[in-house]
C-alpha cells in the first residue's frame, strides 16, 4: 500500500505525532478538524484515498500508559 509521507505528516496543521501501526498511521492530534482537513489535502496531492478514517479521544488509561509507558493491567 501507498503510505503519505512522515515529514509530511507532521507538518499538517494540528499533529503532535505520528506512529506507524501495521497498514494504519495513527496521528496524535491537538488540533483535529485542521489535522483532518490537512490530511484529505495531502491525500489528494499524492493520489492517495484514505480507506478508513477514524478518531478517538483518549481515556485515562491511554494517557497513563502514555506516560509510563505501562498498561494498567501489567504487572
Amino acid at each position: 500500500p501507498r503510505i503519505l509521507p512522515e515529514d509530511e505528516l507532521r507538518a499538517l496543521p494540528g499533529v503532535s505525532g505520528v506512529r506507524y501501526d501495521k497498514e494504519r498511521v495513527v496521528l496524535s492530534v491537538t488540533r483535529s478538524q485542521d489535522a483532518i482537513a490537512g490530511l484529505f489535502s495531502l491525500s489528494a496531492r499524492h493520489g492517495i484515498s484514505l480507506d478508513d478514517l477514524g478518531t478517538h479521544r483518549p481515556t485515562l488509561e491511554d494517557v497513563f500508559v502514555t506516560l509510563t509507558g505501562k498498561h494498567l493491567r501489567d504487572e
